[in-house]
């Protein structure tokens, strides 16, 4: 697990354990559960989706990308299934909280080797996510620590880490307040409230300033676009100006056509992002088109079949969050806040931040195994479980005893 989410330089697109994990994912995919094998076959279909539309559009005239950018593509794609089918059989023999914390500690090293002591980033997530796990036995310390690594946060410019961490704590303290064993329709309802709320007072605040005059601005100027959407990301205007041209995506690696990045770029200049750096046509119409989106570069290069795909993690996520209360003694905030910032990663990241939502896909996993051990003991013996035969902790955070607060 030390290696899962450890990048090589002239390799950052994916972590470089997916090479090796390719040569055995069939054996490790036939014994994952049910989640892993919903991923692989979300995967098989944007993979021949991808194939199918590649070359309807290479028959009407469109260019390829590379033999390389193709197989770089489908190895970032198939990331998705293999590293968290790695992850499951590891947390078969060693404990899942382990597993994740090694994950962590690894993709920390990674990112000091690759990027330096930049936050804002892999680093910073990984960072924050490892110490509110740590903590999780600490309700006390763990809200300072959430408080001062969201200040370390604005501090760098980074507003989606810090509102990420506040919505953690806003989404376990909901959980906690939820009658234990309640409808999931309920739970669903009342999570997706309060997040809409407290988002809702946090885009308040830093355009109010409480954060500081250079990040208000910033806010100031993204809620002024008629499409805030398109103020947070102005690559989904671009996105959707190729949506608008080609419904069904172009295919694998394909390269759209010059009117068709125009149009996109012009899309993007009237949503008012900055149109005119290099960033566009060096980067997002590249080589290698990135739409800054994992949803967005799903439909592009797989079609129907990468937002089926997209739609698949995007689930496994939200339940992961929706179902946390009782893995909250285990992984704290940390769990909750890696499953939050994969989904703003789904949305708002570019290919090479798969390694975050990998992570928050492993959280997943953990908090599936946990839940499954649950399941499937006797009542009774479930409480008194502990990391050594179940990986949680039920027994250590007993409500009324020490620590019994808030992630129980």
């Amino acid at each position: 697990m030390f290696g899962l989410l450890v990048q090589v330089p002239g390799l950052s697109l994916v972590p470089f354990s997916v090479l090796p994990g390719l040569l055995i994912v069939a054996p490790m995919v036939t014994t994952a559960p049910r989640s892993v094998r919903r991923l692989a076959t979300a995967a098989v279909f944007a993979l021949t989706a991808g194939l199918v539309v590649h070359a309807v559009s290479r028959g009407y005239g469109l260019e390829s990308g590379s033999l390389a950018t193709v197989i770089s593509v489908v190895i970032w794609s198939l990331t998705l299934v293999v590293l968290p089918a790695m992850a499951w059989w590891s947390m078969k023999r060693i404990k899942p909280r382990t597993a994740i914390l090694l994950m962590l500690v690894g993709g920390i090293a990674s990112q000091l080797v690759l990027v330096g002591l930049s936050w804002k980033g892999s680093l910073g997530i990984f960072a924050t996510a490892l110490a509110l796990i740590v903590l999780s036995s600490h309700e006390v310390l763990a809200t300072m620590a959430l408080v001062a690594l969201a200040a370390i946060g604005f501090a760098n410019d980074a507003r989606s880490m810090a509102v990420g961490a506040g919505l953690a704590f806003v989404i376990a303290v909901v959980l906690r307040l939820l009658r234990r064993g309640g409808a999931r329709l309920s739970r669903t309802l009342a999570l997706l409230a309060a997040v809409a709320a407290v988002g809702a007072a946090l885009v308040w605040g830093l355009a109010a300033g409480l954060a500081g005059a250079p990040i208000q601005e910033r806010t100031i100027d993204q809620l002024n676009h008629a499409n805030v959407i398109f103020g947070v990301r102005a690559e989904w205007a671009a996105s959707l100006s190729l949506f608008q041209e080609n419904p069904l995506g172009y295919g694998l690696a394909i390269q759209p056509s010059e009117a068709a990045v125009n149009e996109a770029i012009t899309a993007v200049r009237d949503a008012g992002g900055d149109w005119t750096s290099n960033y566009f046509s060096q980067w997002v119409f590249g080589e290698r088109v990135d739409l800054h989106s994992t949803l967005a570069n799903m439909w592009f290069h797989f079609s129907v079949g990468g937002v089926v795909l997209a739609a698949a993690v995007g689930y496994l996520l939200f339940t992961a969050i929706r179902d946390a209360r009782s893995t909250l003694g285990i992984y704290g905030l940390g769990g909750i806040y890696l499953a939050v910032m994969a989904l703003w990663d789904l949305a708002f990241s570019p290919m090479g931040d798969i390694d975050r939502v990998i992570a928050g896909l492993c959280f997943a996993l953990a908090a599936q195994f946990a839940n499954s051990c649950k399941t499937s003991a006797p009542d009774g013996v479930v409480r008194a479980m502990d990391q050594s035969t179940a990986g949680f902790q039920q027994s250590k955070y007993r409500r009324g005893g020490n620590g019994a607060g808030l992630w129980v």
